[in-house]
């Protein structure tokens, strides 16, 4: 099943983020500790295969950097269960309709709202069949979401997703699926501003998030600078001043870093 395949993804990215936004101090310090607000985490990675859109990010590269600069309806613990992020609530009678309230005030790195709209234009983007985005497929158990992913499909917004107002909006799927706000914290399930829709392409050499951190500098094959975002508020504060990621060609290459202290994580 594919949501199995979402659900490994989704423990082993909160796991690695958690991490992360934890350590700071130096190499030896160990996450879960108050941290160092003054050090910048260093961590191996690998260079994003894509520009860094959430519907288009689906590996491990790109998805470190995007589970850092992003934050969708819920988060997830140490252990995986889903926490309301910027869900106030998440609502169904049925288990195929779904009304989504947000947190009011959130807002993304260049100030401009978190709304629901911003959710419901990310998914329509994500799953229509002319975007070519890598992540369509986990909307296809949105009502309409066949119609707008076949080949070439001039339609765009799936019927299943509605706004209702700024932090409103419900979603009907296809089939009654009781799993479905569990999978809404992996990559693909992140909002946008209206900034992502001018210029997608450009969006993903420079995206404007709105998680713990900022990504100010993408050094292509060589390293992702990211900073903290003062403007989130929400349960993954950082407790460091920004995580440096190092592209490697090889663990082993990394792992001679950290054994060298040149490499944190």
């Amino acid at each position: 099943m594919r949501y199995s395949h979402a659900s490994k993804a989704v423990v082993l990215s909160a796991a690695l983020a958690l991490t992360l936004s934890a350590c700071g101090g130096g190499s030896n310090e160990t996450a879960g500790g108050e941290g160092d607000g003054s050090y910048v985490v260093t961590a191996n990675t690998t260079e994003p295969q894509n520009g860094l859109l959430p519907a288009n990010t689906n590996e491990v590269g790109g998805g470190r950097v995007m589970d850092l600069i992003f934050t969708g309806l819920v988060s997830y613990d140490a252990k995986g269960a889903p926490v309301n992020e910027l869900a106030e609530s998440i609502e169904t009678e049925d288990s195929q309709n779904y009304t989504i309230k947000l947190k009011a005030g959130h807002t993304f790195s260049d100030g401009s709202p978190v709304t629901a709209a911003s959710f419901v234009d990310a998914w329509n983007f994500g799953a229509a069949a002319k975007n070519a985005q890598l992540n369509s497929y986990f909307f296809e158990s949105i009502k309409g979401f066949d119609e707008v992913n076949k080949e070439g499909s001039k339609k765009e917004e799936m019927e299943g997703l509605k706004v209702v107002d700024d932090t409103t909006f419900t979603v009907e799927l296809s089939q009654p699926e009781s799993d479905f706000p569990l999978r809404l914290g992996y990559t693909a399930f992140m909002p946008l501003p209206e900034a992502a829709f001018e210029d997608p392409k450009a969006f993903g050499e420079k995206p404007i998030g709105n998680g713990p951190y900022t990504l100010t500098e993408w050094n292509h094959d060589v390293n992702l600078k990211l900073d903290v975002n003062e403007s989130y508020d929400g349960p993954r504060k950082a407790a460091n001043a920004g995580i440096d990621f190092k592209v490697y060609q090889s663990t082993d290459s990394a792992y001679s870093d950290l054994q060298s202290n040149n490499l944190d994580v």
